[in-house]
């Protein structure tokens, strides 16, 4: 089969089509890439492959063949209307800021998401299970990234794991940021985040705190574990859709939680956009995972 046709998956009754580029040898590896809004799961991996040879020098090889044994999961969202586009789009939560360039704040209207996380999170996490299933348990050989908007899905995904030390191969995130940053940072500096002066309840704490609830046990045993999922994260200094202090944000909050973070900033020609630098960014993110070289994830 043709690595670049990706082949149908059965939708669910909520999400879109998915769609999968089976290995052209033995399945060794999977990578799982969340799609951005706006774009499915195909329309991602089309442009992916496109940016790739588009951009890459001509007197540079492209590593094609270390990729022969991966399967490649493209889930597709489910489409919801959009007042900035007028028309039906590809968009795991509804964002209050959608369109807004560059995003900056991630705090507007932030409670519109809490519905669409929450769906988005477990359908995630069974397509995990799913991929770590075929390669015979081996969760080490299983990998999860994406970027811009819709990559906070593949963050609250790590977060909110119910096994917080399973150890993926390694989660990529590519101009990331992160719904409720401000109320992880707060929910992980105090027990008792949700409880404001007036006895109420801080309505985005409580959502952090239901969500980070096995994560927030291992805290409250001791100092804040080593958890196991290497992450990759870069940015763009000059990101025009989503603001490089909101990865820096990302950066931090990951590393409080627990996680060893690898953070990366590239600078582009202004107008590049949250896109891929290539090669820099693409041999980057290929040595940390393992694709070149020892074709095995880092340790």
């Amino acid at each position: 089969m043709d690595r670049h046709a990706p082949e149908p998956t059965s939708p669910t009754a909520e999400f879109g089509k998915g769609f999968v580029i089976q290995p052209t040898t033995d399945h060794e590896y999977t990578a799982i890439l969340i799609h951005p809004f706006r774009i499915d799961g195909k329309e991602l991996v089309v442009d992916l492959v496109e940016e790739l040879y588009a951009s890459w020098p001509s007197d540079r090889t492209i590593p094609t063949d270390v990729l022969s044994g991966w399967r490649v999961v493209l889930p597709s969202s489910p489409k919801t209307w959009s007042d900035i586009f007028a028309k039906d789009v590809a968009a795991w939560f509804q964002v209050a800021i959608f369109g807004a360039d560059p995003l900056t704040d991630t705090t507007a209207g932030q409670d519109r998401e809490v519905g669409g996380i929450r769906a988005a999170v477990p359908y995630i996490d069974y397509l995990l299970d799913e991929e770590i299933a075929a390669l015979g348990g081996a969760a080490e050989r299983v990998f999860l990234g994406g970027s811009a908007k819709a990559l906070a899905v593949g963050i609250w995904t790590l977060l909110s794991q119910q096994d917080p030390v399973r150890r993926l191969g390694a989660f990529v995130g590519v101009s990331s940021w992160l719904p409720f940053a401000e109320n992880v940072q707060r929910v992980l500096g105090s027990p008792r985040a949700g409880a404001t002066e007036a006895g109420t309840q801080n309505h985005g704490d409580v959502f952090v705190e239901d969500m980070m609830a096995p994560l927030l046990q291992l805290h409250a045993h001791g100092p804040m574990p080593n958890l196991a999922t290497p992450i990759f994260l870069s940015h763009g200094t000059e990101d025009v859709h989503v603001d490089v202090e909101l990865g820096r944000q990302v950066r931090d909050v990951l590393t409080r939680a627990g996680f060893q973070v690898r953070w990366r900033e590239y600078i582009g020609p202004g107008g590049q956009g949250n896109w891929l630098k290539v090669p820099e960014e693409m041999e980057d993110i290929a040595h940390f995972t393992g694709w070149l070289g020892c074709r095995r994830a880092v340790s």
